[in-house]
């Protein structure tokens, strides 16, 4: 090869390598048991079914993604507490829109990963984000994820599916969120839909709820068993979106921080030695 040539080619290769960089790691991997699970389990088969047909494409919710964004993302974006770098896992992630916002609307770099049981919402959020790190899972068993490994963990939405106990499934739920958002981390639950009883009361007509069901009182409750506190509770407003939906609200929440350990020998110098 003449001088020259082998010359411009070995500064063309050096260039490209300097400009290289490495695609970011992978936050979660997909688990093949779980994909199993949920292709199979009877209590997911209604909801793939109806996401993978009529819902398709409408990211879940019946409302334009604009829609949803302006009338929940951006009411919720802000308070979240993403910083720069930050990592965030959203459970049942849909094609994305709640992620897709966010990074519409705030104005970091973050790092994103979740899950979905449906395989075509997966493959849908990959396409729409594809630096982030999708697999199909059961968000009632996150124990594939590496715990307190995020510094946000959110859902736009609990999906009980077939189980009839609502509140025994959100609390195992949220509890799997819980694990797996690092001490201090935000945990946010979006648009809770009310007991039936305590929307009819609105409308003058009061049915009390049932015990075993979600109430806003409930999560404050629930809250030491989780290992969160600052529970905040702050109703959807967006009228488009309240209309198509009808009466929800959201759950702010904050993992608790680590207690401090003292090293055995500080012990004794604040006790005294005794």
């Amino acid at each position: 090869m003449p001088s020259k040539l082998l010359a411009a080619t070995l500064a063309a290769t050096t260039s490209a390598l300097s400009s290289y960089s490495p695609p970011p790691p992978k936050l979660i991997k997909q688990c093949a048991w779980q994909q199993t699970h949920c292709a199979t389990a009877p209590q997911f088969r209604n909801v793939v079914q109806w996401y993978e047909g009529d819902a398709h494409g409408s990211g879940n919710w019946g409302v334009t993604y604009r829609r949803y964004v302006d009338g929940f993302v951006k009411a919720v974006a802000d308070d979240l507490g993403i910083e720069e770098g930050a990592t965030v896992f959203e459970s049942a992630v849909g094609e994305g829109w709640f992620l897709s916002g966010l990074y519409e609307l705030l104005d970091v770099a973050f790092d994103v990963a979740g899950n979905d049981v449906s395989m075509k919402a997966i493959e849908e959020c990959r396409m729409e984000l594809p630096w982030g790190s999708f697999a199909v899972g059961d968000s009632l068993n996150l124990t594939w994820v590496d715990p307190q490994r995020f510094d946000a963990v959110i859902c736009a939405y609990v999906e009980p599916g077939e189980n009839e106990n609502e509140a025994a499934v959100t609390e195992t739920w949220v509890r799997e969120m819980c694990r797996l958002a690092k001490p201090s981390a935000r945990v946010f639950v979006g648009n809770v839909r009310p007991p039936r009883g305590v929307t009819d009361a609105a409308a003058g007509a009061y049915l009390k709820p049932p015990e075993d069901l979600v109430t806003e009182a409930w999560w404050e409750a629930k809250a030491g068993d989780w290992g969160v506190d600052d529970v905040r509770i702050v109703p959807l407003t967006d009228a488009t979106l309240l209309e198509e939906w009808g009466p929800r609200y959201h759950v702010f929440m904050r993992k608790r921080a680590a207690e401090r350990k003292w090293p055995s020998w500080q012990d004794d110098m604040v006790t005294g030695g005794f």
